[in-house]
């Protein structure tokens, strides 16, 4: 390379320069996308494990309240079939929970069982599978026995919805959420000069 340069290897020069900025910027971009892709699967995630706590939670308070009528004056589905119909959905709603909080120690625990009730299951899904089992126990006949089980319900629910808070996390969404209203009420500000 001689000096001076003729205007081709300037040209040439200046082209190498713009290239390789540009694949700083398209870098940055990608970059800020795979992170805004990231974000999005994760609030999905969370979106669908809400709504399947949701409705989890539904049922059990139905199950918790259910202690509260009198068996024998229940008018349209039996008392009996209400049982039936929550031990079901909760059975249910538990095996899903398993999708979003698969067992853990799955090689040395349960080995003989089906792979997805292998292991120990997550603390979150114990609630949920005590007041199963709290349902079987109430009485179709006689609402005094069922008292004590509501209250064994009413813990269940709550060991429930205590561990789902842990996993959602509500304030630290809330400090989130607040953060980008900040934001976007501070540009809004500047856009008003």
């Amino acid at each position: 390379m001689s000096w001076p340069l003729n205007s081709g290897e300037i040209i040439s020069g200046l082209g190498a320069v713009i290239a390789f900025c540009a694949m700083i910027v398209t870098l940055w971009f990608a970059r800020g996308n795979l992170k805004l892709q990231i974000a999005a699967t994760e609030l999905k995630y969370f979106e669908d494990f809400q709504r399947w706590a949701d409705q989890l939670a539904d049922a059990l308070t139905e199950a918790e309240h259910l202690c509260d009528l009198d068996p024998k004056q229940v008018v349209g589905e039996s008392f009996l079939d209400r049982r039936h119909r929550l031990r079901i959905t909760i059975s249910s709603m538990i095996d899903r929970g398993r999708w979003f909080l698969p067992n853990i120690v799955v090689d040395d625990h349960g080995a003989d069982k089906e792979l997805g009730y292998r292991g120990y299951r997550h603390e979150l899904l114990d609630g949920p599978v005590e007041a199963y089992n709290c349902l079987q126990r109430l009485d179709c006949q006689n609402q005094e026995n069922n008292k004590s089980i509501r209250n064994d319900l009413t813990k269940a629910k709550r060991k429930f919805v205590g561990q789902v808070q842990k996993i959602l996390d509500p304030t630290s969404r809330r400090i989130f959420f607040d953060r980008i209203r900040d934001k976007a009420a501070l540009v809004d500000q500047r856009a008003a000069r």
